[in-house]
Parts: C-alpha cells; structure tokens; sequence
C-alpha cells in the first residue's frame, strides 16, 4: 500500500555502453592526457599564467578524421576555453593560425571536413602507445 500519496519511481538503470562508444571515450581520455602532457599542463593562450585542466578541440569531435589527432588539441584554463574558444571563435580561430601558421591550420580544416570513417579500435591502440 502507499503512504500519503507516495509514488513508486521506478529504478534508473544505466545502459552499458557499446564496444564503440566505450572505444570513443577512452580515445577521447587519452587524447587529453597526450594534449595536456605535451602543453605541459599549462594554459597555451597567450600570457595566461594558469594551469590548463581543459583539453580543447579546435575542429568539433564530431569531425571523425582528425577527433583525435593530438595536433588539434590545445590546453587551456576553463575560462578561456569557455569565454574564448567557445564564446569568440573568431578570436580563437586568429589564434590558432598564429599558433600554427596559416598552411596548418589550413590543411587540419581541410582533413577535419571530409567525409571520413575512423577505426575507433585502431586509434585507441595508437594512442595507447603514445601514452
């Protein structure tokens, strides 16, 4: 019987994930780790003294072909990487091209927008040995 009104909930069960997306989360885990490593684990934007705990994409995740190319990454604190690369990306966009120079930034862009299937499980073995 119920007390008062009471309502039953039922029990939230948390589905497992598939093989493909478990792959996709520990790639992206280990990008961050290589990102982040390779910055030193500072803050790249220009005369900002802190620690970057943000490891940024600079083409969107859902562009497969370069998701996890640890060239794309940057370090950066939480507020530039969410004031900045998410709230001026013109700003960030000028950035990255200083950082890089215009031929890679030109040539990452490129690779970011074509059509591409990614063998997640060969990437997450490849940056498994980076790490």
């Amino acid at each position: 019987s119920l007390n008062s009104g009471a309502v039953l909930k039922k029990k939230k069960t948390r589905r497992k994930a598939s093989p493909r997306k478990a792959a996709m989360r520990e790639a992206d885990r280990l990008w961050s780790l290589l990102v982040r490593g390779r910055d030193g684990g500072r803050c790249q934007w220009p005369g900002c003294p802190n620690a970057g705990n943000n490891a940024h994409h600079a083409f969107s995740r859902r562009h497969l072909g370069v998701r996890w190319c640890v060239d794309v990454g940057v370090t950066l604190c939480w507020a530039h990487h969410f004031h900045t690369a998410h709230g001026e990306p013109e700003l960030f966009r000028d950035f990255l091209i200083k950082r890089w120079g215009e031929d890679k930034f030109d040539t990452l862009k490129a690779l970011a927008y074509l059509p591409q299937k990614v063998d997640v499980g060969m990437v997450l073995i490849g940056l498994k040995q980076l790490v």
